[in-house]
């Protein structure tokens, strides 16, 4: 019994010291863009290490990769203006992993999202959700926080 237990325990820590030390092959940065009578533009921009690629927000299909995902904190409060826009350097084509045709970015793509904020507001927080892949192998999808001061 004592031996299943310690090898429970060694692949968990395995697997954590796996998850913890996973390569991050593609960096965020949040800002905003512009600021006029409540209405400002969320800016979300990732660079993308050669070789990898981070999937569009607008694929065709559930079925294949993760779609890059933007969620907002205290949402209920925020109006916004149109969905989010992409842009960089856009890839699409039919992809041999997935078996299907598919949208993504590499080296650089940005997010933009206007919103109109209610007065008062400080600050702009939510998460991005995306999953990044080379050529041969994909990455586990992950999610990055941000936290932005409105001034």
């Amino acid at each position: 019994m004592q031996s299943k237990h310690n090898y429970l325990t060694i692949v968990l820590l395995f697997f954590g010291a796996f998850i913890v030390a996973q390569p991050s092959y593609v960096q965020w940065d949040f800002s905003i863009e512009e600021n006029q009578n409540d209405t400002l533009t969320v800016l979300m921009t990732t660079e993308i290490d050669p070789g990898w690629y981070v999937y569009s927000q607008y694929l065709e299909s559930d079925e294949g990769p993760i779609a890059t995902q933007v969620s907002f904190d205290e949402a209920e409060d925020f109006t916004f203006l149109g969905k989010p826009e992409e842009s960089g350097e856009l890839v699409k084509g039919f992809d041999e992993i997935f078996g299907m045709n598919i949208s993504k970015y590499k080296n650089k793509m940005e997010i933009r999202q206007r919103l109109l904020l209610p007065e008062g507001t400080e600050w702009i927080s939510g998460t991005v959700l995306f999953m990044c892949c080379d050529d041969e192998m994909c990455l586990p999808p992950r999610e990055t926080e941000f936290s932005i001061a409105v001034q």
